[in-house]
């Protein structure tokens, strides 16, 4: 139900994306009809935020629409409904389905971690925080982990945590697959992502720091870059740019700066 993938996780909500992609290439008009409920849905859900209960189009479906609707802003319905909206016309214009399908699952809010979370990220002095960074730098993340934790922060990364070797993978894409969808949803649920950047190297590497960062960027999270400009997208104004990961506690995580915030 529309309910239930509302309250799930990335991997959920990428398969039933997987799912309605695959519909589409057979039954354009039951992908097309399903998008038009998920408008719906949305719509009545900002309804019921207005305060306007009666006027919903789905009678039925009332108490799941207040009990979102008390876990939301306005702000991210609205954004739900516009995100439903532009899938819709990208399938239209015959744009990558699954592509397109993603990204909406990406964008719609869980309902039970997005109350407010944009309008409070600056004043709030215990933050949800996302360390990015090359997977080889793993026992250097944990200990700056363990420090945020200590100062009464809660970090989302997982890969910090639990073994999430890249190597392990080795053409498995399954593996590969949820390596990804726990680190877009431990993305998705921090308040701010800390990307450590790196110095010009000859060698290739994976890079993933860098979807994270643009991901992080398209979701409007508050972001903290530690180390060098890696491209101009770093330089935005909206990020903050430390030279060393101590700067940056002191600065902002630190339980010195926190009392300073009030």
């Amino acid at each position: 139900t529309l309910e239930s993938i509302s309250q799930a996780g990335l991997e959920v909500r990428f398969q039933y994306a997987e799912n309605m992609a695959r519909t589409f290439t057979s039954n354009r008009d039951a992908v097309r009809d399903e998008l038009a409920l998920w408008r719906e849905w949305w719509r009545d859900m900002m309804v019921v935020k207005a305060g306007v209960p009666r006027g919903v189009k789905h009678l039925s479906r009332l108490d799941a629409l207040q009990a979102g609707a008390a876990k939301i802003g306005v702000e991210e319905i609205a954004e739900a409904v516009h995100a439903v909206e532009r899938t819709m016309r990208y399938l239209d214009r015959n744009a990558n389905a699954r592509l397109a399908l993603d990204n909406m699952m990406l964008t719609i809010p869980r309902f039970y971690r997005w109350r407010g979370m944009r309008n409070s990220n600056e004043e709030r002095s215990n933050m949800k925080i996302y360390l990015a960074a090359r997977y080889s730098r793993k026992d250097e993340m944990r200990e700056y982990a363990d420090r945020l934790q200590r100062a009464d922060h809660h970090v989302t990364s997982r890969w910090v945590e639990v073994k999430h070797n890249v190597e392990d993978i080795d053409g498995d894409r399954e593996l590969a697959s949820r390596y990804a969808s726990e680190d877009a949803e431990d993305l998705v649920a921090a308040d701010a992502v800390v990307v450590f950047t790196e110095p010009p190297r000859k060698e290739l590497t994976r890079g993933g720091r860098h979807v994270e960062f643009g991901m992080a960027l398209a979701l409007q999270k508050r972001l903290f870059v530690v180390g060098p400009i890696e491209n101009v997208f770093y330089a935005l104004p909206q990020v903050e740019i430390y030279p060393t990961w101590g700067k940056l506690f002191d600065s902002r995580f630190s339980p010195a700066a926190q009392e300073a915030r009030g």
